[in-house]
């Protein structure tokens, strides 16, 4: 994490160029209406209510009531489960093995919902498609290292004025592993009721934009070469670091001209999230009882969720890249507090688990191989504790004993500490 950070700092730093863009951005007037070409309905803004709740919630329903009819049972024992899987960069790995190690221990549900924001994007359709991609989870996290996934280019993104590392490899890597019989598994679950959402930051717009990843392998099902290069490409822009990766273009529509949208990295805008803030979802179990119960928001912050006392040298580099990392910490604290509300709004329960605080190895690179393999084993040794998981709100909207208000970060960190005696081992 502090990693990259240190790239954007390098990237502010060296500020000064401009590249070029093809198409111009959507005129004011347009850009909240423009889509993708072929893909209509392919993404929400996170910064307004969805307009069409009602009619998505319906469409809903009636897949929910057609997998039980032709399955008979729902899993999880009809429970919705949502997994949120959050920023965090070259700390990724740890979400991983937790979500492998969970498998292990025969405990990991079928999410209903899967959210992912940068490092949390790059493993979310994994994790959505179940225990049968923890190999591929598996090698793509901690079977990897800076030369294979990156190439960096500081001369280059001083020239072009977009980004200090070439991302192509890691483009390369992912295109690979989204294959065309991905896209049918994503497209046949989205028709089973289930949802997969991926977050970028639209710079433009200075806005979060929501992916709807698996709708967008339902509407390409028949097309599903481009389909899948367009799910990769999501999928790096949500991982793209503003300054230090390049921003990902995307080709839209609107009023029958085509445009050009710039994003970058979710987590710009948001490190987890649900459904966006401003949607009004009180109603929602009630709709939801009559069919399922209701389940858990299990969070998956892939870093630590405390501050961590360092005395700092002096000097711009240092402050300023100590200042961008406790930014994307806090910027994490808050989402969990809207998440937390809006669990309690729906009555779903809430669980969270982050990166224990006795993990102290550092990075020797961007993307340092025995840095992620302790991370992944450290997940992977968590996934197998029930122990790993605070308990924030129990499904109902019930409160524990102990309140979590007006802080509900004080229980996640209480669960860091209790979860060392499993994990502390392996930091070292």
């Amino acid at each position: 994490m502090l990693r990259l950070a240190s790239i954007l700092m390098v990237a502010l730093v060296l500020a000064g160029c401009t590249g070029v863009r093809n198409l111009p951005a959507p005129p004011r007037e347009l850009y909240r209406s423009a889509e993708i070409p072929g893909y209509p309905g392919a993404r929400d803004w996170g910064d307004t209510p969805i307009a069409d709740g009602r009619e998505r919630l319906d469409e809903f329903i009636r897949q929910i009531r057609a997998r039980r009819r032709a399955e008979g049972a729902m899993p999880n024992d009809n429970r919705l489960d949502t997994l949120i899987l959050s920023g965090g960069g070259s700390d990724g790995p740890f979400g991983a093995g937790l979500l492998v190690g969970w498998t292990a221990a025969g405990t990991r549900p079928e999410f209903t919902v899967v959210t992912g924001i940068s490092a949390g994007a790059l493993i979310a359709p994994f994790a959505f498609l179940g225990p049968e991609y923890d190999d591929a989870l598996r090698s793509f996290t901690v079977e990897n290292s800076t030369d294979t996934l990156v190439t960096v280019t500081l001369l280059r993104g001083v020239l072009d004025g977009v980004g200090l590392v070439d991302n192509s490899k890691l483009r390369q890597k992912l295109r690979g592993l989204i294959t065309n019989d991905m896209v049918r598994r994503l497209a046949e679950e989205h028709a089973r009721g289930r949802r997969l959402l991926i977050g970028t930051t639209n710079l433009d717009a200075q806005a979060p934009v929501y992916w709807r990843v698996s709708r967008i392998a339902w509407l390409g099902r028949d097309r599903p070469g481009k389909t899948a290069d367009l799910i990769t490409k999501i999928m790096i822009a949500s991982a793209s670091i503003p300054g230090a990766f390049s921003p990902q273009f995307f080709t839209v529509e609107a009023n029958g001209e085509q445009y050009s949208e710039l994003h970058v990295d979710g987590g710009v805008t948001n490190q987890l999230f649900f459904l966006p803030r401003t949607t009004r979802i009180e109603n929602l179990p009630g709709d939801i009882s009559r069919f399922a119960r209701r389940g858990t928001m299990y969070i998956i912050r892939n870093t630590k969720l405390t501050p961590s006392y360092d005395p700092l040298p002096l000097g711009l580099f240092h402050i300023a890249s100590r200042s961008i990392s406790t930014m994307i910490k806090f910027g994490g604290r808050s989402d969990i507090f809207a998440l937390s509300d809006q669990a309690r709004r729906t009555g779903f329960g809430m669980k969270v688990t982050a990166v224990p605080e006795s993990f102290s190895l550092e990075e020797r690179e961007l993307f340092d191989p025995a840095y992620m393999q302790a991370l992944f084993e450290i997940g992977y040794r968590l996934g197998r504790d029930e122990n790993a998981w605070t308990v924030e709100i129990l499904p109902g909207g019930k409160e524990l004993d102990e309140p979590i208000r007006p802080d509900p970060i004080e229980a996640a960190v209480s669960s860091m500490v209790r979860a060392e005696d499993v994990a502390g081992s392996a930091a070292q």
